[in-house]
């Protein structure tokens, strides 16, 4: 009578299925759980990025825009005409202001743009998402990230207030998508208006300033640096309307819509390793406990025949179908989680996302997890390998052994049972390290992630602070006429100030790349530093760089950059890189110094205005609107326009 491999591996499979149902239970648990994990991170790092350059293809943005005073428009745009890297220019006259605007049950203050939803321009359509059919009073149309953040509903009012406390009250008519004018926190804010609200606007007592807004497409994706560096150092610096020029184009776009989405899908895919790897570590110990418990058997096969391998596939194959099954539920549950996500990161981009199942994601994550869970069972069967028939049927129980005796009974102290547990993970050094590797790794993730929650959702300003480095609760802005270092005197005495600098954001561009320049007398007085490596810059000839920037650039510390800010150019010893997520990263410091060997005029027009513990920053802006009365002509809460208030 011959014994038939697939009845064995079926009485073998079958044996240990109903032996191991609830470590197989929490095996098919975690692999749905990797499922899932994987999948919404596969949709955010893959198909979503997609989206966002689709939506800017179908909505015809353009590669750069540009907000500059109408004085300038012509110049600029003549400019822009003549570049030939420049393939077409469209210009468009928009209300603008600066305002607080009410977001997160907060008051934030923006770079408003008021545009004729009447007149779409030749590039960067703006797209209705939502509207009502019956007409409201004063209607405005809003970005899509106002409605994904749950703060605006269709006919809810919207209040625009200006630093001059004027205060324009509308009723939401609707939500529209913009590539350029639907954030928050970069570049400026968009508000649609009808034709006949937008001239009424215009033509009101006290109107916002006239701006000028172009647009400009650059077929070469490798040229839009240049071409923005180049632009953005032909720039003049401030306007008699107290406005600067200001640039934005699709790769510092990218860069922040891509932002959320790939913290995301790295978060969600590291944890799904983590699972992965307690998966597969649960199936090692599951096979191995398995072999032990059957090893005559197993001794019995290989008597007649059978190969340590194919003794093994029975036993491997029944937790690869697991996983199969469980990683497939996942991903077929996650979905039910996309919604979620998707108004999660509308919230921070403004482009709403409704992605449908991909099948090819799927298949892929699962046959990963599967090929995956086949690993525990090669592993084993390189261990039944060495095993000789013989010692299977004697259940690997040897006439003598001369491995150590490891904390012998007899000379033992101490609890009996501590010494015998430890005797068992010393004869069982494999599962001990294995189990040491599971609790190392759930320890480093429990640490990291409480570390993230104290720092992140308990404690906005810390996190802040950690992305964007040293802000004082109250910023303001100089009045063109007015002394700055007066004005800062004067801020400095005022009770409840902590700490008053002049402290001014900047644009110019760094190794032919567009960039932030943040400018300050003196870095070394910030009580919170970016400072990665080396130093912030003390001296006129020294410069810090953002990481990304010196990255793109090629650049380190102890190399010099050249800098430019309109015609003039210079080059500065690189003295220190930044840590920081401002403008993406293309961030530089230079001292007030510095800055005037590239534009020697210059004069600081900003204020940043640290209080003291236990003081309302609406105190101080109270205090300050007093005593500075027309030398400012804005002052703005940062701790609510950061929303850590």
């Amino acid at each position: 009578m011959s014994i038939r491999p697939a009845s064995s591996f079926g009485v073998l499979a079958l044996r240990n299925l109903r032996r191991a149902r609830v470590q197989l239970a929490v095996v098919a648990l975690l692999s749905l759980v990797a499922g899932a994990l994987l999948n919404l991170g596969a949709l955010c790092g893959i198909r979503y990025p997609q989206l966002i350059r689709g939506e800017a293809d179908r909505l015809d943005a353009p590669q750069i825009v540009l907000l500059t005073p109408t004085t300038e428009a012509a110049r600029t745009q003549a400019y822009l005409r003549s570049d030939a890297r420049v393939s077409q220019v469209d210009s468009m006259t928009v209300l603008s202001e600066r305002a607080s605007l009410r977001l997160r049950s907060g008051s934030t203050a923006a770079d408003v743009v008021y545009v004729d939803l009447d007149q779409q321009p030749a590039l960067g359509r703006t797209e209705i998402l939502e509207r009502r059919d019956a007409t409201v009073q004063d209607p405005v149309y809003l970005p899509h990230l106002f409605r994904a953040t749950g703060d605006y509903g269709i006919g809810d009012p919207f209040t625009v207030t200006t630093p001059a406390g004027l205060t324009r009250t509308f009723h939401v008519a609707g939500f529209f998508e913009n590539v350029y004018l639907g954030f928050i926190t970069m570049g400026a804010t968009g508000l649609g208006l009808p034709h006949d609200e937008y001239v009424a606007l215009g033509n009101a007592s006290t109107p916002p300033d006239r701006l000028a807004f172009l647009r400009a497409k650059v077929p070469d994706r490798k040229q839009i640096t240049p071409v923005t560096a180049d632009l953005t150092a032909r720039l003049s610096a401030p306007s008699g309307a107290g406005h600067r020029s200001w640039v934005w184009n699709w790769d510092g776009i990218q860069i922040v819509t891509m932002t959320g989405p790939m913290l995301y899908a790295l978060s969600l895919v590291l944890f799904a390793l983590v699972v992965t790897l307690i998966v597969l570590m649960a199936i090692g110990f599951w096979i191995r406990g398995a072999i032990d418990q059957d090893l005559p058997a197993i001794g019995m096969l290989e008597t007649f025949g059978f190969r340590s391998g194919q003794i093994v596939r029975g036993l491997a194959l029944p937790a690869a179908l697991v996983v199969l099954l469980g990683a497939t539920v996942g991903v077929v549950a996650s979905y039910a989680a996309v919604p979620l996500i998707a108004e999660s990161l509308a919230g921070q981009t403004g482009m709403p996302w409704h992605p449908r199942p991909d099948v090819v994601s799927a298949v892929v994550i699962v046959l990963m997890l599967t090929l995956a869970a086949l690993v525990p069972g090669m592993l084993a069967a390189r261990s039944l390998r060495r095993l000789e028939p013989v010692a299977a049927l004697r259940n690997r129980i040897a006439s003598r052994t001369f491995r150590r005796n490891w904390l012998p009974l007899s000379a033992a102290r101490g609890n009996l049972q501590m010494h015998l547990g430890l005797k068992q993970a010393l004869a069982n050094r494999t599962q001990s390290i294995l189990v040491a590797v599971v609790c190392l790794v759930v320890g480093l993730g429990s640490i990291f992630s409480a570390s993230l929650f104290t720092n992140v959702p308990s404690n906005k300003e810390n996190f802040m602070h950690m992305l964007v480095g040293d802000y004082g609760q109250v910023a303001a802005r100089i009045a063109p006429d007015a002394d700055p270092d007066a004005v800062l005197a004067e801020v400095r005495a005022i009770p409840g100030v902590q700490k008053a600098v002049l402290k001014d954001f900047l644009q110019g561009s760094a190794a032919n790349t567009q960039s932030l320049a943040v400018v300050m007398d003196d870095f070394e007085g910030q009580t919170f530093s970016s400072v990665a490596e080396g130093r912030e810059p003390r001296h006129a000839n020294e410069i810090a760089v953002g990481a990304v920037l010196a990255r793109s650039t090629g650049k380190s510390v102890g190399q010099s950059i050249s800098v430019r800010v309109g015609s003039t150019t210079a080059d500065f010893l690189i003295v220190g890189t930044l840590s920081t997520v401002q403008y993406g990263g293309d961030r530089m410091d230079l001292t007030t110094a510095g800055y005037r060997r590239l534009v020697p005029n210059f004069q600081h027009e900003a204020l940043d205005i640290a209080v003291q513990p236990g003081t309302s920053p609406t105190a101080v802006i109270d205090a300050m609107s007093r005593r500075l009365d027309g030398r400012l002509s804005s002052v703005t809460n940062q701790q609510q326009y950061l929303g850590c208030s």
